[in-house]
């Protein structure tokens, strides 16, 4: 992650522990972003805050401030976005 993740305000106020998930997350596993987070997804905050994190997520990702991750489309159930570690 990089400075240019501050435009994400969500993804910045929640910078370490993302970074910390991500670094853990193994090579190549598809997975949405509760699945990442695990019991730590409640810190994140409500139901819309967790959407507007997945939001930018998703956005930051796109736009490469994200390394390491593509997205991998959405699942069906549940109908979340998901992703992969590449590198």
């Amino acid at each position: 992650m990089n400075s240019y993740l501050k435009k994400y305000s969500l993804l910045a106020e929640h910078e370490q522990l993302l970074t910390s998930k991500l670094a853990h997350w193994p090579l190549g596993e598809v997975a949405g972003l509760k699945e990442m987070f695990g019991d730590d997804w409640d810190f994140i905050g409500t139901s819309g805050q967790k959407r507007n994190f997945g939001t930018q997520f998703k956005r930051a990702v796109k736009e490469r401030a994200v390394e390491d991750f593509e997205w991998s489309g959405i699942k069906n159930a549940g109908r979340y976005d998901t992703y992969r570690r590449t590198k």
